[in-house]
């Protein structure tokens, strides 16, 4: 009975209503090798009447596998068939790199230095039916990309991480 009283927590895997009639699974509260793995196995699994974004931001405090990590991530969107690669940061250039060596088509992986050009970027690129998992490490502010793309930009505060 306490079901109904249930609210998911911000960041955390979150399915929102995008602009355009898209939908954003909001994840970006944090990110590690094996949160981006599973979350990237949900994208694929979800089925859409459009394309499939993965839109990964940098995975941080991962030393000496920093490299190998991102390189893995890019492996396995290309494995996966995701329609589309954004990435955000210096660290996951190594994430599209390894989605070209695999086999994803380059005109479908964008990379990006910050947030905001992402956000602006997917504002114009996404259509009706597009699904967009937005991920990446906390310091890497990934939810201000899914405040430029959700439906309701006014419900920030109370949908996404780090809004205050």
């Amino acid at each position: 009975e306490r079901l109904e009283d249930f609210e998911n927590q911000p960041g955390r895997l979150n399915l929102l209503p995008g602009i355009k009639y898209t939908r954003i699974i909001d994840d970006s509260y944090n990110s590690s090798p094996l949160a981006v793995k599973a979350a990237l196995e949900t994208l694929s699994q979800l089925k859409c009447a459009g394309n499939k974004f993965a839109v990964l931001g940098d995975m941080l405090e991962l030393g000496d596998y920093t490299k190998k990590a991102h390189q893995e991530i890019g492996e396995l969107v290309a494995k996966l068939a995701i329609d589309y690669l954004i990435t955000v940061g210096e660290r996951s250039h190594s994430t599209a790199e390894s989605a070209k060596e695999f086999g994803m088509n380059p005109d479908r992986i964008f990379s990006f230095d910050n947030p905001e050009n992402a956000g602006c970027f997917l504002q114009d690129r996404i259509a009706e039916g597009d699904l967009i998992l937005v991920k990446g490490s906390a310091a890497m502010s990934m939810e201000r990309i899914t405040k430029e793309i959700m439906a309701e930009p006014q419900k920030a505060n109370k949908l996404l991480v780090r809004q205050k």
